[in-house]
């Protein structure tokens, strides 16, 4: 038994998927950041260069917010002018 499945469903689930994946990153990499205890990074912090943990969170922060607008760029009704 097979299932036709038209090319807009493909690019749904397609899309869909980029999109829970993009999320589920960002919000894994943004929480332990979000709480602003350096105890907590998940990267060695080297205790000789004060703001490494700053460094670290001006990094982190923003690229997951990258991540997490990132699959819009892939929505079709945003492309269209």
């Amino acid at each position: 038994m097979t299932f036709a499945v038209s090319r807009r469903s493909r690019r749904r689930i397609a899309w869909a998927a980029v999109a829970v994946s993009a999320v589920g990153v960002a919000l894994f990499s943004a929480a332990t950041y979000l709480t602003g205890d350096p105890t907590l990074s998940r990267i060695p912090l080297n205790p000789a260069i004060a703001s490494h943990y700053l460094t670290i969170v001006l990094h982190a922060l923003p690229a997951s917010l990258v991540l997490l607008i990132g699959p819009f760029q892939f929505a079709a009704k945003l492309r269209v002018r």
